[in-house]
Parts: structure tokens; sequence; C-alpha cells
């Protein structure tokens, strides 16, 4: 990025608008004026992309300035448009001037003063309550996979022990996943959709994705250049619930939404108590 002397060299060059004159911040240089609207060089400071040329870079603040101008000319024409309603653009800038302070303060008071903790007991009650909410959208797995190129050194032994059904030499396996293989997921309990697992492991897809979970629990695939080992830990179809670690996650940011919209509640009836009981409000309805 260029710094503030190079666009300062920069605004000496344009002549856009003299830098320097008629200034209303006599420590700011001027880039471009209209009317009493001013375009630092300050301002573009972070703008100008790194690694440009002297005269790109020239160019590039020179439209800028351009850009600006023109536009400041255009908003000062809309503003004599008579079929503009600028009282009603201008509540509609205060309304979302307040929204964005509302949002500002509610976040400040919320990471401030509301309890953020959820427990695993909260989870786990509002999971067994709840649980026929989350039915799952799509077929959802848990595997263990290796994925390493075909012929790779200990491959053999490797693959055996990987396919083990008791007590497999983890040691070798973790061994042979660092030194050979692409991908390597041992002993991975989380979940995931079918789609993702389908984009790691090449499986052929003429089969329904429920036959192939119910008939392919573990196995060996290859192609020109790779091997994919696969074991199946578990599985869960469409349409049926949702298992709690799925879903933990999601069943969080209910808890604390829910806890957000009865502290904000609590916190707006506290301040309408203290301004009422303090006279500072009033509230004239039979």
């Amino acid at each position: 990025m260029l710094n503030i002397a190079r666009i300062s060299f920069l605004c000496f060059i344009l002549l856009v608008a003299g830098c320097g004159q008629n200034a209303p911040e006599a420590e700011r240089q001027v880039l471009a004026s209209v009317g009493s609207k001013y375009l630092y060089a300050d301002e573009l400071a972070d703008m100008v992309p790194s690694g440009l040329g002297k005269e790109d870079s020239i160019a590039f603040v020179k439209n800028y300035a351009q850009n600006w101008i023109e536009e400041q000319l255009f908003i000062s024409e809309a503003k004599k448009d008579k079929d503009i309603n600028l009282k009603e653009i201008d509540a509609m800038v205060e309304e979302y001037r307040n929204t964005l302070l509302y949002y500002a303060h509610l976040n400040n008071v919320v990471s401030s003063s509301m309890d953020t903790i959820v427990t695993e007991a909260q989870l786990h009650d509002f999971y067994g309550n709840n649980n026929e909410s989350f039915e799952l959208q799509d077929h959802i797995l848990k595997a263990n996979i290796v994925i390493a190129p075909a012929g790779a050194k200990k491959a053999d032994k490797a693959k055996k022990e990987f396919f083990a059904k008791s007590d497999p030499d983890k040691a070798l396996l973790e061994e042979f996943c660092r030194e050979a293989a692409y991908r390597c997921q041992l002993e991975d309990s989380s979940w995931i959709s079918f789609d993702e697992f389908v984009k790691i492991v090449p499986v052929d897809r003429t089969q329904s994705p429920e036959f192939f979970l119910k008939n392919n629990r573990t196995f060996e695939l290859r192609d020109t250049a790779l091997v994919y080992w696969v074991k199946i830990e578990d599985y869960k179809i469409k349409e049926s619930t949702s298992p709690f670690e799925f879903v933990r996650n999601e069943i969080r940011l209910i808890l604390l939404n829910r806890r957000k919209n009865d502290f904000l509640a609590g916190y707006r009836k506290k301040l309408f108590d203290e301004a009422l009981a303090n006279n500072n409000v009033e509230l004239n309805i039979p």
C-alpha cells in the first residue's frame, strides 16, 4: 500500500484541486473538492493497490478523485430534485443509524453482562426434550479414511492394521499416515454428510446412498494413482433423528438465542422502569 508521503506527492502531481489550498483541516492535504466537500489524501492511503508503479499509482488516484468529484456533483444535483422527498430520506437514514446504535449497544451489553456458558447437561436436556425437531436433511456418517499413493512403502502392512477387527497397530498406521498418506482420518468422531463423503472417496454413485451405507461398511477402492481405505463406523439415514453430536452446536446457538431474547426483554424493562421512576419519561395512555 502507498503511504501518506507518497499520496502527498501524487496530490502535488495531480493538481486536481490545489493541495492544501482552502482546506478546512490545515494538517490534511486535499486531493479534490466540490463546494465544501473535500477528498483528503490520507483517505486513499489504504486504497491504492500495492505493487503499482509511479505512473499507475498516479492514474489510480486521479481516476478515484475524478469519480469522487462526479459522485459529489451527482449528489448535489439529486438534492435539487423536487421529486425526491429529502425528509423521507433523512428519516430513513436516522432509522438506520438508530438500528446500528441499538445493535452495537446490545452486543456490548450482552458480551459484558449476559451469561454465555451453556453446560453439557443443558445441551443434553434440550436435545432429549426436542429431538423430534432435529430431523436429518441428509444421510450422514462417521468414517475412518486413509488415502495414499498406490504402491506406497509399507502400504500392505498399514492396510492390514487399518482393517484389523481388533487391536490394530496404531503406531504403524500413524507412521504410514505421516510418511505416505495424502489424507488420514483415524478414530474420527465427527459426522459428515454423504455428499461430503463422496467428494473425498470416489464411490459408485449409481447406488442409492441408503443402499450403499447399509452394504459397504468396510472397503478399499483404487484408481490409477491412489488407494482409498474406508471403515464406516456409523451412519444415519435421511429423515431419521439427528444424533446429538451432529446438532450440538445448533442446540447451543438456540439456547443462547433464547437466553439473549430473555436478557434483552429484561434489560429493556429495567431501563423503562428506572426512567419511569425517575420521571424521565411520560406514558399518557389511560
